[in-house]
C-alpha cells in the first residue's frame, strides 16, 4: 500500500518552472520530465527505504532522497506522523 505523498508549494511551483524550460528546449521533454518524477514519487510512496539517506540530515528523521531517471534532480521524501 503507498502511503499519502503531500507535495511542498515550492517544490510543485519548481517543477512546473523546470518543465516548461525542458520544453522549451525540446517538445516533448518537459512532459518527460514529468513523468519521470511522477514515477520517482510513486516508488518512494511504495517504498519509501528504496531511497539514500541524505548527507548532513539526521537519520532518525526518516529523511530519504531518491534519483530523477535521466534529469539532474532528486526527489526529497520525509516520513512524518500521520496526525
Amino acid at each position: 500500500m503507498s502511503r499519502r505523498v503531500l507535495v511542498e508549494p515550492g517544490a510543485s511551483a519548481e517543477l512546473e518552472e523546470a518543465a516548461r524550460w525542458y520544453e522549451a528546449q525540446r517538445f516533448g521533454l518537459g512532459l518527460t520530465l514529468l513523468a519521470a518524477v511522477h514515477r520517482a514519487v510513486e516508488r518512494l510512496a511504495a517504498w519509501p527505504e528504496s531511497g539514500s539517506g541524505v548527507p548532513g540530515v539526521r537519520v532518525s528523521l526518516s529523511v530519504r532522497q531518491l534519483p530523477v531517471s535521466r534529469f539532474p534532480y532528486r526527489i526529497v521524501d520525509m516520513i512524518a506522523s500521520e496526525a
